[in-house]
């Protein structure tokens, strides 16, 4: 588990991760939040009035997001079953899926089409492309590294179930 003073610090870092990913992705996917599945509702109805392409990749976003977190919640909890580093593993797998998204879009991109088979496979190899709220579940083990520590430990974990 990371230590204490680490966990303001990862949630940082996955807040980060988020906001520069979902950026990157809005500007290279022509108008695909990566990270928020409702912003691509809204900009959804924006390809549909306006005839801009990209209505298929925000089509698939609700999907796609719905299976990576059914994913990531059998995963991890049968990681905690065997014992093993939920939370590390978790992490470890969002770093190889963003840099297998960050090859593909230095491969196939730049993406002048949003509904191309090369956007909609980028953004998707992406997974849990960044957001803090995508998170392993609670478990008293691997929960406390995402809790902001506010010097009462016993506070926090209480609140967390």
């Amino acid at each position: 588990m990371p230590a204490a003073n680490s966990r303001p610090t990862l949630l940082l870092l996955l807040g980060l991760n988020a906001g520069f990913i979902d950026t990157a992705g809005f500007l290279a996917l022509q108008g695909l939040f990566t990270a928020h599945v409702t912003g691509n509702f809204v900009t959804l109805g924006a390809s549909l009035v306006f005839g801009t392409s990209g209505a298929v990749a925000k089509l698939l976003a609700l999907p796609v997001f719905c299976l990576v977190v059914i994913l990531t919640r059998l995963i991890s909890s049968a990681l905690l079953r065997l014992d093993r580093p939920a939370l590390k593993i978790i992490l470890g797998l969002k770093v190889v899926f963003l840099v297998a998204g960050a090859v593909l879009a230095i491969r196939l991109g730049p993406f002048p089409d949003g509904d191309a088979w090369q956007a909609v496979v980028t953004d998707g190899s992406g997974g849990c492309h960044g957001d803090p709220e995508r998170r392993p579940p609670n478990s008293s083990r691997d929960s406390a590294a995402l809790d902001i520590d506010d010097g009462n430990d016993d506070a926090d974990h209480d609140r967390s179930r």
